[in-house]
């Protein structure tokens, strides 16, 4: 009975970890193999330790009645999780996951900042930040032709690219800043957490953070820029200038723990509240039962499983798709991930591909962002639309093909991705999360 809080928050994730595979697989492969989630590894080990001291100080007490408002939440986000997974929108289920297994730990446990924080702090791994590197890309170029004012070297912008007489740079998405400001983040929410009680002093202390960190990167490609310019594009550092970065980042965080501590030692004493008011061990065990059990229907209702129950896929003519039909291999095709099926038939003088996307993984998806809708290899040579479908004049030599493409889930095709993806999650919420690629591809003419 001691251990049992920290005994609950462990099988509470064990159960999300063997429900929510095909999150965890969407997580694994966009945070775990990308550099700038390199930390991705720590968050799981620190949120355990997290839970650990919330243990350790008697902070994680399971609730002794059920809150209407923390149920609702849990309720909504649970809803809301299957949606946006049975509709493959990426962005929504990530941080809808996060927000679930937040609202589970509030319902189990008497809800606080720092009782909900380690959930919370899974958002560091989650792949939804990448979003932000056009923004970050644009205001390192402006501050870094802004630092350039101070030297005596030449330089020239256009776009993300800065041209000195030795040579060009490019502000490129790895040099945005991204991966210093995510750990800025990370560090200074999690040493707030442990430290810093003050409201005023928290946000002081990740304000400083977060400015550092763009700063520093900004120094960075500035120093870079110098060194180039001096070297003729000769150092090492062109080649490497990511470890750089770090040498220059290091110090500053020590700084910031220094300022931090400044600021810890003016904080008042953790207040030790305790609640004097005991209820019957009888009502504590039904309230306990009663959160534990409406948790687990929550965590079962959004499991793979159930989402694969419910699922509607559409009815594809199989004859069409085992036909025989033969087709070359000069054809403008797109290129496309994890579709789960292509169907091939003919229509007139017109190949039509029909590329269904159906399966558990939550990259299968018509609207999945790698996908690319312009053959590759092909030059457009016009590019236009009319009610119901885009279209496509390619050549390459002297092979010329028209293409229509259009976007279908159920019984609406779309030529606008946008208004797919509006009514894929419209769907959604019926629990039907199909989509095709209708992709049209008119007889070949040779370029006379």
């Amino acid at each position: 009975m001691q251990y049992s809080p920290i005994v609950a928050i462990a099988i509470i994730y064990l159960l999300i970890a063997l429900t929510q595979q095909a999150i965890l697989s969407n997580i694994w492969q966009f945070s775990f193999d990308d550099g700038t989630y390199s930390h991705a590894y720590l968050i799981p080990i620190i949120v355990s330790y997290l839970y650990w001291v919330l243990f350790k100080e008697k902070e994680l007490q399971f609730n002794t009645q059920l809150k209407p408002v923390t149920l609702f939440l849990m309720i909504l986000f649970s809803y809301l999780l299957a949606v946006f997974t049975l509709g493959h929108f990426t962005t929504g289920f990530r941080i809808t996951f996060i927000l679930f297994i937040t609202s589970i730990v509030a319902v189990i446990f008497k809800p606080s900042f720092k009782v909900i924080f380690p959930s919370l702090f899974l958002i560091f791994l989650i792949p939804i930040w990448g979003s932000l590197t056009p923004f970050l890309q644009s205001l390192s170029t402006h501050a870094v032709t802004f630092i350039m004012g101070f030297t005596h070297i030449p330089i020239y912008v256009e776009g993300n690219f800065i041209t000195i007489p030795s040579g060009v740079f490019e502000i490129a998405g790895g040099c945005s800043g991204l991966r210093y400001l995510i750990v800025s983040l990370a560090i200074c929410s999690l040493y707030t957490f442990l430290y810093l009680e003050n409201l005023k002093h928290r946000l002081i202390f990740i304000s400083l953070g977060i400015i550092g960190a763009l700063f520093i990167n900004w120094l960075r490609i500035a120093l870079l820029i110098v060194i180039g310019h001096f070297t003729e594009m000769q150092s090492s550092l062109m080649h490497d200038h990511n470890t750089f970065g770090w040498y220059l980042y290091i110090p500053f965080m020590f700084f910031l723990f220094k300022f931090g501590h400044n600021f810890a030692l003016t904080c008042s004493n953790k207040n030790q509240i305790s609640d004097n008011k005991q209820s019957s061990n009888n009502k504590q065990h039904i309230v306990h039962f009663s959160s534990i059990s409406i948790a687990l229907i929550s965590i079962f209702f959004t499991s793979d499983t159930v989402r694969t129950i419910i699922r509607h896929y559409p009815e594809i003519d199989t004859k069409s798709c085992n036909s025989s039909i033969k087709i070359t291999s000069n054809l403008p095709l797109p290129v496309i991930e994890n579709s789960t099926q292509k169907c091939i038939s003919k229509q007139g003088d017109n190949y039509v591909f029909e590329y269904l996307f159906q399966g558990s993984s939550l990259q299968n998806s018509a609207g999945y962002f790698l996908n690319n809708y312009e053959p590759v290899g092909w030059k457009i040579e016009q590019k236009t639309e009319n009610e119901n479908w885009n279209i496509l004049r390619l050549s390459k030599g002297k092979l010329a093909f028209t293409v229509n493409y259009a976007f279908k889930t159920g019984t609406h095709q779309v030529k606008s991705l946008s208004k797919f993806k509006k009514i894929k999650l419209v769907r959604a919420f019926k629990g039907k999360g199909d989509s095709i690629l209708i992709w049209k591809i008119k007889e070949n003419t040779d370029i006379k």
